[in-house]
């Protein structure tokens, strides 16, 4: 009986195997196919994501040939750290692009986060560092990066929204890629960018507060004043906005 494949093997099957073929005892579309869809229902390391493929071992097999069975979490941690990782993050954006059809409207959050438990003292090996595009509206992450070593986020922004339809959108980052090369890449794409103002733009953020605090006559009206309270984790929380579009003439 043919069995039917699901559209998401189709979008990985670009990616180079890097195994010798005497030593392929599992396929590469299964093993990317259990892999995603074990992530996806929470599995948070190899050894969880083994035992959830032998659980739902007879579901996988509707779309699996499984020749060899389910692969082993050693078999599955190797030929992930062996793959090519921006064939991977292209086919990955690929498939994520034909589950969200329209971003326009969508806050995208860029962040970068450092990975629990990969920093090695004993190796000498740093902790690792991933610059993420989070969605909103749809509530996943619609790509992520990681930061070189000797580099910072500023650099992996590029590389994350390469591949990436942001147009519509608004690109929520924090202070760090407060730059002016983020931005122009950000809107070239067709997207609005909202980014913190920190101390690393020190000459504009000194030029900002001078105009909140010391607001000119004429431009007196156009602030607008919002605030919110908030309760949740124990605690009450009061934010305040204050807009001021008139700023941009006014600097010019």
């Amino acid at each position: 009986m043919t069995k039917f494949k699901p559209t998401l093997i189709e979008h990985f099957k670009d990616i180079e195997d890097p195994r010798l073929l005497r030593k392929q005892l599992h396929k590469l579309d299964d093993i990317f196919f259990i892999t995603l869809c074990a992530v996806i229902c929470g599995c948070d390391g190899w050894v969880a994501i083994e035992k959830f493929a032998n659980i739902k071992r007879t579901w996988f097999e509707q779309y699996l040939s499984l020749e060899n069975g389910i692969p082993s979490h050693d078999t599955l941690g190797r030929i992930f750290s062996l793959i090519d990782p921006e064939q991977f993050q292209t086919c990955f954006s690929s498939w994520i692009k034909e589950i969200v059809k329209n971003v326009t409207g969508d806050v995208i959050a860029i962040d970068g986060k450092c990975l629990r438990r990969t920093h090695d003292k004993s190796s000498n090996k740093s902790a690792i560092y991933m610059v993420s595009a989070w969605s909103h509206d749809n509530q996943l992450a619609l790509g992520q990066v990681k930061v070189d070593e000797k580099s910072n986020e500023i650099t992996a922004l590029p590389s994350l929204l390469k591949n990436l339809d942001i147009t519509g959108s608004i690109i929520t980052t924090d202070a760090l890629n407060t730059q002016k090369k983020s931005a122009e890449l950000i809107v070239s794409k067709g997207a609005d960018d909202l980014t913190a103002l920190k101390g690393n733009q020190s000459t504009l953020h000194d030029d900002v507060i001078l105009f909140f605090e010391n607001t000119p006559k004429s431009y007196e009206g156009t602030l607008k004043t919002y605030k919110s309270i908030d309760s949740g984790h124990g605690r009450i929380e009061g934010r305040g906005q204050v807009l001021n579009f008139a700023y941009v003439t006014w600097s010019t």
